[in-house]
């Protein structure tokens, strides 16, 4: 969940799914991930920080987590045209739980992260953020879309968010090059968070890889209508989505070069492979309640 202007927060199309892996590892220990797509090596995906946030820190936090992955790309010259997507895919407290109480709705999770969106993108960074050293870009010569930090947060103590909980799942996407729709799934996790009883502490999740969207993932996406409106706004619908589909879905096969990175020298469009499946495949700079 991000909070960049204002609050941020804190399946129909067919894709392949099919026994995908998954595999649990210790938080305090992530390895990095090997990314391979057609028996080609597109880089690694390294876990920088995930951990609880709490008062007893320094300096003392609400309760929540923090978050932040960077992709380290094979072959910097090639632009994969990357993105990172996130979805709340399950909790209790959220922010679009509490719109949708207080508008009698049905609960909208799962739902795309922010709730509250400044782009009408599936996309976590808006697209001047994902080209942004410090929010979507993990350093000056990194390419836009290696770089996730989110550190949400319930912004207060007490009765009043104990036992909340809010549960992510976070992707690597690259965008086709001649459908903006498709999205090649690279890379994703699950992590969050849950507030203790007495709505003082809060613990992170088990950190797990995974080896493909999961079906919540792919419902937020494919559900996203490609605006702004979310439920509370005043054009709400029985789902989470007022317009319908924009179209976005997750594709078959591996990416392709783009167009040349700015200052790379141009090596014309490489198809890393017309078939296969991702190996095990790592916005918001700042605080958001959940």
């Amino acid at each position: 969940m991000r909070a960049g202007h204002g609050l941020k927060h804190f399946v129909a199309v067919l894709v392949v799914i099919a026994c995908f892996s998954t595999r649990w590892v210790a938080a305090e220990t992530i390895d990095p991930e090997e990314i391979t797509c057609g028996g080609e090596i597109l880089g690694y995906l390294t876990i920088n920080q995930y951990h609880a946030d709490n008062p007893t820190d320094t300096p003392p936090k609400y309760p929540g987590a923090t978050m932040e992955a960077t992709f380290s790309q094979q072959d910097p010259s090639c632009n994969l045209n990357l993105h990172w997507i996130q979805a709340i895919v399950g909790g209790v407290g959220t922010i679009g739980q509490t719109l949708a109480a207080q508008d009698n709705v049905a609960d909208p999770i799962p739902y795309l992260d922010p709730y509250k969106r400044d782009d009408n993108l599936p996309y976590y960074w808006t697209e001047a953020e994902n080209g942004q050293v410090g929010d979507g870009r993990s350093g000056p010569t990194a390419a836009p879309g290696t770089h996730l930090y989110d550190a949400p947060t319930q912004g207060t103590l007490g009765a009043s968010i104990a036992n909340n909980s809010i549960h992510f799942e976070s992707a690597l996407v690259a965008v086709d090059c001649i459908d903006p729709m498709k999205l090649y799934w690279l890379a994703g996790f699950t992590w969050g968070y849950t507030v203790d009883g007495t709505g003082m502490m809060s613990t992170a999740d088990p950190f797990m890889y995974r080896g493909g969207p999961s079906a919540a993932l792919n419902k937020a996406v494919t559900e996203f209508d490609g605006t702004q409106n979310y439920v509370g706004d005043g054009n709400d619908t029985m789902t989470n989505n007022a317009g319908g589909s924009a179209g976005y879905f997750f594709g078959e096969g591996c990416p392709e070069c783009c167009t040349p990175l700015p200052n790379t020298a141009s090596t014309g469009l490489l198809c890393l492979a017309a078939v296969g499946v991702v190996k095990y495949a790592r916005r918001s700079r700042y605080a958001r309640a959940a």
